[in-house]
């Protein structure tokens, strides 16, 4: 769990070692609903509505699924995203 202290004393959320390998954590909380909603994504994308909410559907007062967003704003809050921005600049260092 996020925040948790494992037995060797490191950070669920923080970044962590092993060997040569580098892990970054990215989370996407939100909620999902009974019905589908949207036509883009895969999956679960038009049942999952995600706290992280793109500008225009705050400024609009909607909350969106997944599958309601264009792919871009679905990237920028993914869970998926958020690892790989963090372990972008692992990977810059791997590569000078």
């Amino acid at each position: 769990m996020p925040g948790e202290r494992k037995a060797d004393g490191a950070d669920d959320d923080k970044p962590y070692t092993i060997a040569s390998e580098t892990v970054e954590v990215g989370e996407m909380p939100g909620v999902l609903l009974h019905e589908p909603h949207g036509e883009h994504g895969f999956g679960y994308d038009p049942l999952f509505v995600p706290d992280d909410q793109p500008a225009r559907a705050v400024e609009a007062g909607e909350k969106l699924t997944s599958a309601q967003m264009e792919p871009a704003e679905k990237n920028a809050i993914s869970h998926r995203g958020k690892a790989l921005r963090a372990l972008l600049p692992s990977v810059a260092t791997l590569l000078k």
